[in-house]
């Protein structure tokens, strides 16, 4: 099991082509994404995300979503 994390920032891809491209590739891991804007969070999501988290990251050891 791998676990991703990937910023909306990204690198030389950014989250969305960045989640399109490993779902393409048929990763098999967790794929979660950490954004602190509401489109991109819905946008990730769609694109195969399972879990999106929102920013500022909490301090807590509560989950944070974008909803």
């Amino acid at each position: 099991l791998a676990v991703l994390l990937q910023d909306a920032q990204g690198g030389q891809l950014r989250g969305g082509d960045l989640i399109d491209a490993l779902v393409n590739a048929d990763f098999k891991g967790v794929i979660v994404s950490v954004s602190g804007d509401s489109v991109s969070c819905e946008d990730h999501r769609s694109r195969g995300a399972h879990v999106v988290w929102s920013k500022p990251l909490v301090r807590s050891l509560s989950f944070a979503r974008c909803d």
